[in-house]
């Protein structure tokens, strides 16, 4: 998997809502995205434990939503039930890894 890029979001395009955005995501809530893909955005002033934390959701969702196509809400649950069964996403072989633990089965 690409490596991620971090870039600064902007809390008021947001409302504090969001304290990290991918550009799938960002397309599904309407909000104004101007990065490529494997960019994340993440909230200016949390901590580097959290900012990691908030990477490796966006990642997963994104992956959720480009790959299976799944609709945000559905990418989001699975992303956060995902972080809190198995921590970081695979990096390679993804579809065999998330066999292999049972969280996919096709």
């Amino acid at each position: 998997m690409t490596k991620y890029k971090v870039a600064k979001l902007e809390p008021e395009a947001v409302k504090d809502t969001y304290v990290g955005m991918n550009k799938f995501a960002a397309k599904a809530l309407g909000y104004p995205f101007k990065h490529n893909e494997h960019t994340v955005e993440v909230k200016a002033g949390v901590s580097k434990k959290y900012r990691q934390r908030i990477i490796h959701h966006e990642e997963t969702e994104e992956y959720f939503m480009k790959n299976k196509h799944y609709p945000y809400k559905k990418a989001d649950a699975l992303a956060l039930r995902y972080e809190k069964e198995h921590k970081p996403f695979p990096t390679k072989n993804i579809k065999k890894e998330m066999k292999k633990i049972g969280f996919i089965k096709k």
